[in-house]
């Protein structure tokens, strides 16, 4: 855990955007510090007959750290780890070499970005999700605005470098209810490679979920 806890205290300290950091000042930052999320810990053992029992620890995170800068903005970070330790060395598929003393562990910062809110307005920038028709997981470095219209949320976004291409990726959309049917419009390009209209809707009927979907 000595890890995480570095970690979150450099998230906090990050995030509340401090110069001059004292145990006062680092306190009070914590203090103002949300997380959210969750720790997944998975132990294996592995007998063999006739030769001795090797075990290991799978941990995995998944931490959203937010942290109010001033009235309207708000800074998040999210960080995914994954941690194995084990006598014998654990592998993709739950097995053990003969290796021993070894551990692995990676820890990612996924999304580092500050939310701005002010009544129906909401921007997001910085590294963070992308979340359109023709995106799946990825994330990009750029800017969302979300607005609330009452009948419908419009939204623009715009992301310079999507982490995986050299591409950049515009979108705008309506997102609305009309009766029990949730509706999308949505227009993304994606540099050099695409250019569609989405048009989505779905409901449920008792315990069935309908949905519709056409792209041109």
């Amino acid at each position: 855990m000595t890890k995480l806890t570095r970690l979150s205290l450099v998230a906090a300290v990050a995030v509340a955007g401090l110069t001059n950091v004292n145990a006062a000042s680092l306190e009070e930052a914590i203090k103002g510090v949300d997380v959210s999320g969750k720790v997944y810990v998975e132990t294996l053992a592995d007998t063999t007959k006739g030769a001795e029992t090797k075990t290991a620890t799978d941990m995995d995170i998944d931490l959203t750290f937010k942290s109010k800068v001033n009235e309207n903005i708000t800074a998040v970070v999210k960080v995914q780890g994954d941690l194995q330790e084990s006598e014998g060395t654990a592998t993709a598929g739950n097995t053990f070499n003969a290796d021993t003393g070894t551990s692995v562990s990676t820890v990612t910062v996924d999304n580092v970005y500050f939310t701005y809110a002010n009544g129906p307005l909401t921007v997001n920038a910085g590294k963070q999700d992308i979340s359109t028709p023709n995106t799946d997981g990825e994330l990009g470095t750029g800017a969302l605005a979300t607005f609330d219209a009452g009948i419908a949320t419009l939204a623009a976004a715009h992301y310079y470098d999507n982490g995986e291409t050299d591409n950049t990726i515009s979108a705008i959309a309506a997102l609305g209810s009309v009766g029990p049917v949730n509706a999308e419009l949505w227009h993304v390009n994606v540099s050099g490679h695409s250019d569609n209209t989405t048009v989505a809707a779905s409901t449920k009927l008792g315990s069935v979920a309908l949905k519709a979907r056409y792209a041109t």
